[in-house]
């Protein structure tokens, strides 16, 4: 299942959709539609505090700026708990927890 499916699954689900009229509003083919199983899992994962974060007109969950931007799904989260901005979050580089200090 593609990033876009999850997406629109998340989305459409919270507004109450079944599989079913997602399929039909997505204009996907029964055989390239998720299945209930991909579906619970989405939804599963969304219930376990996936935020979905929308930055220069893309929109991703956590796990998918992760993978994009290279950054710790973990590390994205903490920073918005401390109040970054979203394109800080994702955008700012990591510093190193442990330097590497060299010997003379």
């Amino acid at each position: 299942m593609t990033h876009e499916h999850r997406l629109a699954i998340e989305i459409m689900s919270e507004c109450g959709m079944s599989r079913v009229a997602i399929i039909k509003d997505a204009g996907w083919y029964l055989d390239e539609a998720p299945t209930m199983y991909e579906v619970r899992q989405v939804l599963t994962k969304r219930r376990n505090n996936s935020r979905i974060l929308t930055m220069n007109g893309k929109t991703l969950d956590v796990d998918g700026w992760a993978q994009q931007t290279g950054i710790k799904s973990k590390t994205i989260y903490e920073r918005l708990r401390l109040g970054w901005s979203v394109e800080d979050a994702l955008t700012k580089p990591v510093k190193p927890t442990h330097p590497i200090r060299r010997l003379a």
